[in-house]
């Protein structure tokens, strides 16, 4: 399978999941955000069929991408870090 077909696969789950952990998570390390949403589709996968080993690196590329697009339309607004 191309790794377009995989995205499309995986398009939906990843972009419900990263919503939902954004919103409940929005002032968490994006690299610990990534790491939950990765873990709770492996989790739900797990439950239907275990997500291919292979596939774990689109999968994370795809959690990234869709971040970057939220974050660039403005979708998702992250309060300005305290300086210190």
């Amino acid at each position: 399978m191309n790794k377009f077909s995989l995205y499309l696969q995986y398009f939906s789950v990843v972009l419900t999941t990263v919503k939902a952990i954004e919103a409940s998570f929005a002032d968490a390390p994006g690299a610990s955000k990534l790491q939950l949403a990765l873990g709770a589709i492996q989790a739900g996968a797990d439950g239907i069929s275990q997500i291919p080993e292979a596939h774990v690196q689109y999968v994370s590329s795809l959690i990234s991408l869709v971040v970057n697009m939220l974050n660039t339309s403005g979708i998702f607004q992250h309060k300005a870090l305290p300086t210190t």
